[in-house]
């Protein structure tokens, strides 16, 4: 993504020669730079098409591998997210970063049952992005609800979230964040 302010930097080069090709020689480097990195020197970089299809693969009674399927065009520093939650609003969702792969990176342990013995249904979406975009539309797993087939009792750990988003876990969908900075939580005003 070019910086802009091309008729500046001719005026500039015009006046003063030496620092026009100094100006010159920088820019390439931040534009260069910011590409390298999935991000833009003045703003963000478009999201990233979302994508086609996520595969789920038991490996055993309670692990679950994911592929992701994403074969639009991508730029260096793609990565990919998968949130699994126990509702279909994914309200609080487990994120799992994959990195750049869309091949499993370790199989996910999805307990079969709550603490009190009842099944739990899972729901699952994967996302793309990059570090300087916002994510992706998320592609909803079409096998949804998934239901696992082994014995243990186990409540999930509460969600924190990731990346910029609200540290409570409430804003799924985020990845690296929508956001370029979320500011410190402040406890609440007593009254």
């Amino acid at each position: 993504m070019s910086i802009g302010g091309d008729d500046l930097l001719a005026q500039i080069e015009s006046d003063n020669p030496k620092l026009g090709q100094y100006l010159r020689y920088h820019i390439k480097a931040i534009e260069t730079l910011a590409a390298n990195t999935g991000a833009s020197a003045t703003g963000f970089v478009t999201a990233p098409d979302p994508p086609e299809g996520v595969t789920v693969n038991p490996v055993s009674p309670e692990h679950i591998e994911v592929t992701i399927q994403h074969s639009a065009p991508v730029n260096k520093g793609i990565e990919y997210f998968t949130e699994i939650a126990t509702n279909s609003s994914f309200t609080n969702p487990r994120v799992e970063h994959h990195g750049a792969s869309r091949s499993p990176v370790s199989p996910i342990f999805l307990p079969t049952n709550d603490s009190l013995g009842n099944p739990h249904s899972y729901y699952l979406r994967s996302y793309a992005q990059q570090p300087g975009s916002p994510p992706s539309v998320s592609y909803n797993y079409p096998g949804n609800p998934i239901t696992m087939t082994g014995t243990t009792n186990a409540d999930h750990t509460p969600s924190t979230g990731s990346g910029t988003a609200a540290a409570n876990g409430s804003q799924g969908g985020s990845g690296w964040g929508k956001v370029l900075q979320r500011p410190a939580v402040t406890p609440k005003r007593s009254v």
